[in-house]
């Protein structure tokens, strides 16, 4: 799914993209995995008073919470592009009820202070 790579948001072009971002989903959160729609957009939002990780990186899908980025790479160029205010496009590209795991496809636009390591 590289559609995302002719999009322009704000002006700004794809700079880098992930497919198949695992993301974490606690159980207690009440997710429909059968019926969860793939790509979707998805809304990411910065948790700083996440008892566990102040930085922890929220997804939505409208309103439902369906889980966190991990703690790897990914998650702080999320909490990098956030905090910076530039744009960032996520969506469900696969999901597995059996297991109950969600894998995004996640795109950044426009550049940011620092490279990607």
């Amino acid at each position: 799914m590289y559609f995302a790579s002719r999009i322009l948001i704000d002006g700004k072009k794809i700079k880098y993209h992930y497919d198949n971002v695992g993301i974490f989903t606690p159980k207690d959160l009440s997710v429909n995995f059968d019926v969860l729609p793939l790509g979707s957009p998805l809304k990411l939002c910065l948790e700083p008073e996440n008892q566990y990780d102040p930085t922890a990186v929220a997804i939505y899908l409208s309103s439902v919470k369906i889980g966190y980025f991990y703690k790897d790479k990914i998650k702080d160029m999320v909490n990098d592009y956030l905090e910076s205010q530039l744009p960032i496009y996520a969506h469900a590209c696969k999901v597995d009820p059996d297991e109950k795991k969600i894998w995004l496809f996640v795109a950044f636009y426009g550049s940011r202070s620092r490279a990607p390591s």
